[in-house]
């Protein structure tokens, strides 16, 4: 079983779009099983569950990984291909419509997989950067930037933002945008001090950016000159806001920069 697989093939995501077939891998990323042994757990018809396990090895997400004979007949025995699934950006490529179940697809694959692993309760960290670490107070304007995979937490911290008179606005950014962004624009483009960010940085009090520690080499191969005028373009959208506001980043390493700095 593979740690991470990702998930580029349309097939494959439509693949998970049925929530029986989200449940069954979720089972099957726990513990290998045979099809009887998951009807039996889930109390559901094996007819029913053969032909979605089928639907899933056809798609690479389960396989066989033993058999055995029981009463004359062939028990196969299925394990989820990896741990943790997520969906590549070939992802805004499908027909329109797709790109919602795909969402729903990882947002529901990551929650739980992520919050069984790592036992982490959302609204209890958000409720701590709330009001002990950042202590806001009532009318206290929020920007909230993160990645898309981590929208339950940016979630959490909206609510707790709410509940103490303050408000906040969540915006997405991730470190392959920023990549894609130093790829596809020009060097003029990216100086240019990006308009949503120029009034968000002028009407905000604080912003706070969760992201995870991307490993140097995602931009080793990058133009230095856009790195620079990338960098140029967010100073400047903050020096064009009419007042300042205070920054906070939260980070924390991906698994593999984690394993490369022998961190656990």
């Amino acid at each position: 079983m593979q740690e991470l697989m990702l998930l580029k093939d349309a097939a494959a995501i439509k693949a998970l779009a049925h929530p029986l077939r989200l449940h069954l891998l979720e089972q099957l990323i726990a513990a290998p099983a045979s099809v009887q042994q998951l009807a039996e757990q889930m109390n559901e018809v094996h007819a029913k569950l053969f032909y979605h396990v089928k639907e899933l090895e056809k798609n690479g997400l389960v396989e066989v990984v033993g058999e055995k004979i029981v009463n004359g007949i062939v028990e196969r025995f299925y394990r989820a291909t990896a741990r943790t699934f997520y969906l590549g950006q070939a992802v805004g490529k499908l027909v329109p419509g797709e790109q919602t179940v795909a969402d729903a697809v990882q947002f529901d694959l990551l929650r739980q997989h992520r919050q069984q692993e790592l036992q982490i309760d959302n609204r209890s960290v958000a409720r701590n950067l709330v009001r002990n670490s950042l202590q806001l107070q009532p009318g206290a304007k929020v920007v909230l930037e993160g990645a898309s995979y981590q929208f339950e937490l940016l979630d959490a911290m909206l609510l707790e933002c709410r509940l103490v008179g303050a408000e906040a606005f969540i915006r997405l950014m991730n470190s392959w945008q920023l990549r894609q962004m130093l790829e596809e624009m020009s060097i003029e483009q990216l100086a240019q001090a990006p308009p949503l960010t120029t009034l968000l940085s002028g009407q905000s009090d604080y912003w706070v950016s969760f992201d995870t520690i991307a490993d140097a080499s995602i931009f080793a191969d990058c133009d230095p000159a856009k790195v620079d005028a990338l960098v140029e373009g967010d100073l400047q959208a903050y020096r064009l806001g009419p007042k300042r506001f205070a920054a906070v980043e939260i980070g924390y390493p991906t698994p593999e920069h984690a394993t490369s700095l022998g961190v656990d």
